[in-house]
This record gives structure tokens, sequence and C-alpha cells, in this order.
């Protein structure tokens, strides 16, 4: 059932187990067959009938089948109908993500329509099993009763029913329940069998727990019709038995039994079923006490959906309790934030007044999600003395609580080297509720100690933990700078307006205009003034709501960038002064925006006291870079002098392009090297804006001018280089060396010593001779690319720096890079169960392949590079196809195959997906099991399953 969702819908006692449990063994002969089971939390748990068991969360299930392809696998999920809205819409979700080589068999009592309507839209096919399917008919009654006659048939058409009369002989069946099944059994025979009917599914050991007066708990229960043992040692006793027996059970020992399934329940992780046994059981007392532990957890996060299930049955007498009024405040605080706040505040004071640590940590913890959720250090400021006095009396429970409120503080001062101190690994996992927000702090603490790379990590690790679209943004925030400083504005800003659609689609003016004041600031930073103006205007109202002090800030600033981009720094002064006015440099609230643009505002309020914030790394490097800037404006020999190499290596981060290339002018070669690089494909741009009329500064002589198209080399395949989609056809480009070298520039990453390209290409030549060839080879190589480039200027694609030689990665693509790095990204991808992302990326990649590199053909110093290539196309090419395969994908995973085939002619795993996507479609290729097999035989090899198995 490749693919298949079999949906079997009827009343209790209609036989479905039984079905599954026929469909399973039917199933298994084909394949893996797992029981499904979901919980509350959208976790699900997988087991087969061998009694192994695995827990996965919903991505981690789906990329562990994707994983399994392409081996055919079938889901059972059984009373489907006891899932609430949540699992059924978790279980429509997994319904829509899996691949194609799962099927799943679905038994429910009520008609799932959703479910079986996106089975017939997205599924490879579906059947439905209705009552009527499993009503038996007079041949089956009288197969299984014997010829008793139409009007006894009718009463025998309930399945359940009519296996027990087939015992009975008479229409009679209740009464052979109770006469030949229950009244043989001891009284406390009778009570256990009640128990294990009120539980419904446990395994041997619990029952045997209920079993007193019992001899033989298994001897029993196969005794009993209507119990199931599946897998061993697990029983499944049906929901006829706990109707009939329901007089057994005393109200106290119903609700003893609830109580032992909540604590079973608690110590399997399954809170959601814990407290609503403990419900059933009348314990409010004890599901209040538990829920109030939760709030209080700080490895636990509460969301509203699950706080509005536990209290939809609390009685009215319990909802008065603080307890109970704490979980509405949790469940009002996506919806009403403020009146959540109030709520809160309120019952701290009234917990502190019982004395209650635990009420009180749990309304802390509650209160100080809004503050950070809502990014408003203001609602923090009254938690944290309260927090710190509970530490102090010892109470170290909110230990954890403090460690955050000083890592908030600290971020908001700047100082970085506290939030790291405090927010190692330790600490975040044992605050496993904030581990977005504890990863958000250290990452813009890992910025501003200059470690972007780091930074990003923490970004995309807090991501991938991250539902709330809310919060999302300033984790997106913290990855883009991170971003901005590695790889530069155009990516930067890329992601930018990517995540817009984003941001918008919460639907909440608040988190749109914090967006947008970012997305201003950024263009108007990397000289942009008309773009960000563009984006002011179009979110001018959400604008002018912000009302956090810190993204007020941003809003200045990004006006006064505007300014500064547009070459108006006095107008860009007076906005930041009426900034500073309002929101003090000195003020911990607002300090984070002031921070990071601590060079800008250094340079336009030189004037300004600067003591407060000049005690961190990166405060101190926007200084030094503001003290260069104006050295460079007073006409200093050389500005530069204070400035240590990381300055220079970061300034894209602290300066606008327009003052970079104002200090490029007066640095010294080295220097404004640097600087140039830093502005990248604009930095002639740049240059000629702020240069006096004939300057002959170094930086107007290292910026090579922007060619009007982008550049692509081309190795996989026939060699090529196109510039703006139109191949070269530069006779130049036609000599083999002038080939060799670009090749060889590609093949060390794009940068290599010039002493290292002649000694490679010439080595027998003498190391003049080498270098000669080398100046006239790189001379033809640089004509052929830059044909436009004026007599003596610098070339554009073809850096020098230094002794080295570097291919520019602005405007330039090059196909081999393009190929293995998606390629390298798709196999991360898989190995961390993104299998979506991996499939796009496989896809991006083997793009790029248009055949066997040629220009690697004898060349001395990359002798294996052409067969590395193949066999990395070949690799990726074969996994995508069993993964396109798994899909249902057949047509484009066969033409992949053929592509691999063609690039691997004796290699087998390309026939092996070909013959697989062949079978999937229902059609045989005798050519290609020929050809496996002779090749099989011809490497000595044993003919592989797949090529005789038929499936």
């Amino acid at each position: 059932m490749r693919g298949e969702l079999i949906l079997v819908v009827a009343g209790p006692g209609m036989g479905k187990s039984t079905l599954l449990t026929q469909l399973s063994d039917e199933r298994r002969s084909a394949g893996c067959v797992y029981g499904l089971w979901i919980d509350g939390r959208g976790r699900f748990e997988i087991g087969d009938a061998a009694g192994s068991r695995q827990d996965f969360e919903g991505p981690d299930l789906v990329n562990h089948l994707w994983n399994r392809a392409p081996d055919v696998i079938t889901l059972v999920v059984d009373d489907a109908h006891d899932l609430d809205d949540r699992g059924q819409r978790i279980l429509l979700q997994l319904l829509e993500t899996l691949p194609g080589n799962v099927g799943m068999v679905v038994a429910s009592r009520s008609p799932l329509s959703k479910i079986a309507t996106a089975g017939a839209v997205r599924r490879s096919g579906l059947r439905c099993v209705t009552e009527e399917d499993l009503v038996f008919d007079d041949s089956e009654v009288r197969e299984l009763a014997g010829d008793v006659g139409a009007d006894r048939a009718g009463s025998l058409r309930w399945p359940a029913r009519a296996m027990l009369a087939l015992y009975v002989g008479t229409e009679v069946a209740d009464e052979y329940v109770w006469n030949e099944v229950l009244a043989r059994l001891a009284p406390a025979e009778r009570r256990f069998l009640a128990v294990a009917a009120l539980i419904g599914d446990a395994d041997t050991d619990m029952l045997r727990a209920w079993a007193a007066g019992v001899d033989d708990v298994r001897t029993l229960l196969h005794a009993v019709p209507l119990v199931r043992e599946w897998p061993a040692g697990h029983w499944h006793v049906h929901a006829l038995w706990s109707q009939a027996l329901k007089g057994e059970l005393d109200p106290t020992t119903r609700s003893a039994v609830h109580r032992d399934l909540a604590a079973r329940a608690l110590d399997d992780g399954n809170v959601d079923r814990a407290i609503e046994q403990l419900g059933l059981a009348g314990d409010w007392e004890q599901a209040l006490e538990l829920a109030i532990d939760l709030a209080a957890d700080h490895t636990l996060e509460l969301v509203p959906d699950q706080v509005s299930r536990w209290a939809v049955n609390l009685p009215a007498t319990s909802r008065r309790r603080p307890e109970a009024r704490l979980l509405s405040a949790v469940e009002m605080m996506s919806v009403d934030t403020d009146r959540s706040y109030e709520l809160l505040i309120a019952l701290l004071d009234e917990f502190a007044a019982a004395g209650s640590m635990r009420g009180q940590l749990a309304a802390l913890r509650q209160l100080t999600r809004i503050a950070v959720w809502r990014e408003d250090p203001t609602r923090l400021l009254p938690l944290v003395d309260r927090v710190a006095a509970m530490v102090d009396a010892g109470h170290h429970e909110f230990l954890h609580l403090h460690l955050l409120n000083q890592a908030l503080i600290a971020s908001v001062l700047g100082d970085a080297e506290k939030v790291l101190e405090l927010l190692d690994e330790e600490m975040i996992q044992g605050a496993r509720a904030f581990e977005p927000v504890l990863r958000w702090l250290r990452g813009f603490a890992l910025l501003d100690r200059g470690d972007p790379v780091r930074a990003r990590h923490e970004g995309e690790r807090g991501l991938e933990l991250v539902g709330d679209r809310g919060f999302r943004l300033p984790l997106h925030a913290l990855a883009i700078e991170a971003v901005f400083e590695i790889e530069g504005d155009t990516a930067a800003l890329e992601q930018l307006e990517e995540i817009m659609p984003e941001v918008e689609g919460t639907g909440l003016d608040a988190f749109v205009g914090a967006a947008a004041v970012r997305l201003v600031a950024a263009h108007a930073f990397v000289g942009h003034p008309e773009v960000a103006r563009s984006v002011r205007e179009r979110y001018a109202r959400q604008l002018a709501d912000l009302e956090s002090p810190p993204l007020q800030v941003l809003r200045a600033l990004a006006d006064a960038l505007i300014d500064v981009a547009g070459g108006r720094d006095e107008a860009a002064r007076a906005i930041l002064l009426d900034a500073a006015e309002r929101h003090p440099v000195a003020d911990p609230i607002a300090q984070g925006p002031w921070s990071r643009h601590t060079a800008v505002v250094a340079v336009l309020l030189h004037d300004h006291p600067m003591d407060a914030w000049a005690d961190s790394d990166f405060r101190a490097r926007g200084r030094r870079l503001a003290a260069a800037l104006r050295k460079a404006r007073e006409g200093d020999a050389d500005p530069t002098v204070d400035l240590e190499p990381h300055d220079v290596a970061v300034v894209r981060s602290h300066l606008p392009r327009r003052w970079i290339a104002e200090l490029a002018h007066l640095a010294p070669r080295d220097i404004a090297e640097a600087l140039v690089r830093e502005l990248g494909t604009e930095a002639a741009e740049h240059l000629r804006a702020v240069a006096p009329p004939n300057t002959s500064s170094p930086a107007v002589r290292l910026a090579p001018a922007a060619p009007g198209t982008p550049l692509e080399i081309r190795l996989l395949g026939d060699f090529e280089v196109r510039s703006g989609g139109e191949a070269i056809l530069d006779a130049r480009l036609a000599r083999q060396r002038v080939r060799e070298m670009l090749a060889l520039l590609v093949h060390h990453g794009g940068a290599i010593d010039r002493g290292a390209i002649a000694a490679r290409m010439w080595p027998n030549k003498p190391r003049a001779a080498g270098a000669r060839n080398l100046r006239v080879n790189l001379s033809h190589l640089i004509g052929a690319l830059e044909p436009t480039r004026e007599p003596g200027a610098p070339s554009f694609f073809v850096r020098q720096v230094g002794t080295r030689l570097e291919l520019s990665g602005d405007l330039l693509t090059i196909d081999v890079h393009e190929f293995d790095r998606a390629l390298r990204e798709a196999h991360a991808a898989e190995r961390s169960r993104q299998t979506d992302r991996a499939v796009d990326l496989y896809r991006r990649g083997l793009r790029w392949w248009r055949g066997q590199p040629g220009v690697y053909d004898d060349v001395r110093w990359a002798p294996d590079e052409g067969e590395r290539l193949r066999s990395t196309f070949v690799t990726g090419a074969v996994r995508l196809g069993d993964l396109l395969v798994a899909a249902g994908q057949h047509e484009e995973a066969a033409e992949l195959a053929q592509r691999a085939i063609e690039a691997q002619p004796w290699s087998l795993e390309p026939i092996r997906v070909a013959v697989s996507a062949a079978r999937s479609m229902g059609r045989t290729d005798a050519s290609l099991l020929a050809r496996a097999d002779a090749i099989a035989r011809e490497l000595g090899v044993d003919a592989p399953p797949w090529l005789t198995s038929g499936s």
C-alpha cells in the first residue's frame, strides 16, 4: 500500500481493531508495520509487533520515515476518535507530509472528514471502510453460527455481539455475557477485569498492580473475549467490557485507578493525560498543584490550547483558587498581554501573602515570559529585585530566573562578557522553556565580541526551537546581523526581505513595525537611502506606533542613517540629539540600539557624553573607528594609526558606506585595500561620491570598476564562461593554460599564492620563467573576463591581495562551488532530519551538473578532481532519487537515475533507483535488469536483492 490511506470508520464493537490486526499481518509481509500513537504535545510514538518503541517530535518522525526510503512502511492508528482537535490536526499535518513510501491505516468511530479529504487529495490512494463494510452479511453469519435463519441473522450482524453469540447459541447475547463469561469469574477477577476495562490499554506489569485475588493475569485475560494482546505483554480491553462491568467498581476505586494512571502518565512525560486522569478522579486539588508546578518549571513552556484543555472541566469552586486563576492568565497571555500581566502581578502578591514559594515562582516565570517574548524590558524591571531577594533568602529554585534576569540586564547594558559568563550551555539547558531567548541573548553577546559565525549559529538554533511567529523576528534579526558581518549587506538584506511576509502574516502591527524599522535602518546603513525611504513610507503607520523605547531609538537611528547616506550629516545629528534627549544613551532600556551603532553616534555626537557606555569591546571598537573618521576629516596624515586589525575587518558593520569611503581616501595602502574590499561591488561608486576632484589616493587606484553584468564560470561539463547569461567567445579563453589557471583558482577555493600557481602549472620551469608565464596567462585571463577594463585599472574579478590572487565573490558565480556547497548542505540537512530542505538542496546542487568536467583531464595538480566531482554527482543523484521515489515523484527519479547512469555507467546504485522508479510506475525494463546483472557478474559480486525480488 505504497502511499495509500485506509480509513476505517465504525462504532464500538464493529471489529475495527480486529481488521487492523488482519491488515497489519497482511502488510507485514510486504514491509514494516508500526503502530502509531500521538500525545497532546505533538509528539509521536511508533511500535512494532516485537514491542520495540521509539519517540519522535513531528518533523523527526517524517524525516525518520523519509530516511527509510525506498522501504515500504505502514503506520497503524487505532481509536483516532480519542484524539482531541489538536491531535487530529497533528495527524492531518503528518498525513500531508508523509513520503510516498509510507501508507497509513486509521480506525475511528467518527468520520474524520478533514483527514479523508486530505487522503483523497494528497495521497496516491484512499480506501474508506465503513460500518456497512464491517457488518456481517447472511453468508458470514451462517458461516459463524450455522444456518440459524434470516430472523435470527439480523440480531447477529454486529460483529462483537455475533462473536459472543457464537458461544451462546441464543439471541440473548447480554445474558450470555453474564452467564457464560462474567458469572464464571470470581468477584476479585470481575473487579480486576473492570479495572482493566477502565484502563483500556495497559501492559502486564501495570495490570498486576490491580490484580489482588487473581492468580494468573495472562490466563484470565486470554480466556475473555474481546481482549487482545498486541504487541506481546500489552493488552487492549474492548470498550464493551467497561459498560458491562461498570457496577463492579465503587467511586473510590475508580478514583484510585485514575490517580494511578495520572502518576504513570506523568512518569512518561504525558502531562496532558496526567491532568485529564486527575480530573476524572475528581482530584482537582492535585491537578492544580501539578499545573502550578508546570507553570513554575523552567524546562517547560505552557501553551494556551493546553491550558484550555486542562481547565474545561474545572469545578466552579476550584476556579476561584489562585492556581486556577494563574492558568487563566496563561490562557489569555497571547490575546490580552496587558490583562494577563496585571492578573499575574496581583497573583504574585497573593502567593507571597500566603507564603507559597511555588506559586510565586510560577507567577514570576510567567511574568518574565511576557517581558521576554514581547521585547519589553520595562515589564521586567519590577521583577528583578523580587527574584534576587528570593535567591538571597536561599530559595535556589529561583536561581535560573535570577540568572536569566541578570543576563537580560547585562544584554541591555551591552556587557557581552557578562552575558556569556552567565549563559553557558548548562544554564541554557536548565532553563529550556527560555532557550530561544537565551540563545538570542548569547548570540548578540557573541556579535558584540566579534564572533558573528557562532552568533549566527545561536540564532539558527533558536529558530529551530521556537514556533511563535512573534519571537522568530528577533531571532531572525540576530541571524541577519551575523550574516551582515560574515557575508555582507546583500545577503543580509535578502534575508530581511524574505522574512517580511512571515512578519506581516502575524497580523500584529507591533511585529510589522519592529521588522520594518530594522529594514529601513539596514537599507540606509548600506547606502540605499531611496529604498530606505520607500520602506519607511510603506510602513509609516506601524513605524509611528512603535512603543518600545529600543525600537523608538532604532527608528531615530534609521531616519538619521537615511540623512547620512545622502550626505546630510547635520540633519542626522539633529535627529540623534532629539532621540538622545528622550532616550539617553545611558538609559539601560534604550541602550541596545545605541550600542549597535556606536560609531555613528560617536561621529555625529562627538561632543555628547559617552563615558556611560565605553566599557565594551564592541563600543570601544566603534569609538576607535569614529575617532579615525574624525581625524580623516581634520586632514590627519594617517587617521588609521590607532585602529586594530579587527576594527578594519568588521568596519562594514560599524560605518555607513559613505564614511568608509572617506576613511579609505586617507588610509595607507594596506588599510585602504581592506576598506575597498569592505565596500564591495559599489566601491568605485562610493569613492567617486566622496573624492575630491583629481584625487590620487590609493583607494581610488585600488577600487575596480564594477562590470555591468555578472559572470558565471562553468567547469562541470564543457568549459564555459558566461557574462550576463551569454557565453564569452574570446579566443584567449580557448588557451589551455588560461583555462587551467582559472580552474586552479577555483580548485583552491578562489584564492592561491602566485608562487604556488607557477609551481603547480610549470613545475619544471625555473622560478623566473614560471612567474613570466603566469603574468602572460593572467593578462590573457583578465582581458577575456573584463574586456572593457581600462588599461592599468585593477581587475574586478581577479584581485591581487598581497602575493595572492583571489577570485572576487561579488557578481561571480562558480558552478563547482555552488555544486559542492549545495550537496554538502543537503547531507547536513539529512543528518539533522530536515528532509524537505535536503531535497531542495539536492535539486539545486545537481542542476549544476552538465557532464564530466573536461578541464581537469590530465592536470598534474588535481589528478583526482574530475572523478571526485563525478562521484559526488552520482552519490547525490542516487540519494535524491530514493527520496523522490518515496515521495511518489517517479518520473523525476527515473530521469535523474538515467543522468547518473550516464555519468557512471558501471555503478549499480543508479540502476537500482531507475528500476525502483519504473516498478513504482508499474513498468519493467528488461534492459536495465540485464545491464545490472552483467555489471554484477563483471565485478564478481552477488546479484543485489532488488535485481531478483521484483519489488
